[in-house]
């Protein structure tokens, strides 16, 4: 099941409730090209699960460089097991830290990116640093919770998904996970 959101427009918009997943839906965003900031942007997204994504990986976020049904990844964020992963370009995985997500605790990811230097936070602590160049997002749409459809479905809540138009600091990252 996937399902399309619509929202408001800020501030009439008012964030009453998180969304819950329960690894057979997602939310289809709209294309991903819509979201492509180029070169210097940072994705936050705050999320909670009492379930570990084993045996296989679940995906936070996803967005895609191609316009097909089973597109390729240009960027997605998400576990497998106790590690936190970056997917790039469809086949490039970097694995991150073994980390305690699975708490039923509110979390907050952020990946940070100035052109091909990439970090990823996990509540205001830095747990990757790499470079990278990620594609150019395509048409088919971003989605929230899953690759695509329910594929690597997340379970559990997802909240505040925001991307910004600058790629924050360490010390900004650690403000946006205290407010």
């Amino acid at each position: 099941n996937v399902r399309t959101v619509k929202t408001h427009p800020w501030p009439t918009y008012t964030n009453r409730v998180s969304l819950n997943l329960n690894g057979s839906q997602s939310i289809q965003l709209a294309p991903s090209q819509q979201y492509d900031l180029k070169e210097v942007y940072t994705a936050s997204i705050w999320f909670k699960t009492n379930t570990k994504s084993s045996p296989s990986d679940t995906r936070l976020f996803t967005f895609h460089k191609d316009s097909k049904q089973i597109a390729s990844t240009a960027l997605s964020v998400g576990f497998e097991n106790d590690t936190i992963q970056v997917q790039i370009n469809g086949i490039e995985i970097i694995r991150g830290k073994v980390v305690a997500y699975a708490d039923n605790k509110w979390h907050q990811i952020a990946l940070v990116v100035n052109k091909r230097k990439i970090s990823l936070y996990m509540d205001g602590k830095k747990l990757l640093k790499f470079r990278a160049k990620i594609p150019a997002f395509g048409t088919h749409p971003a989605s929230l919770g899953s690759l695509t459809g329910i594929r690597k479905a997340f379970i559990g809540h997802i909240d505040e998904f925001s991307l910004f138009t600058k790629d924050f600091s360490p010390s900004e990252i650690k403000e946006l996970f205290k407010n």
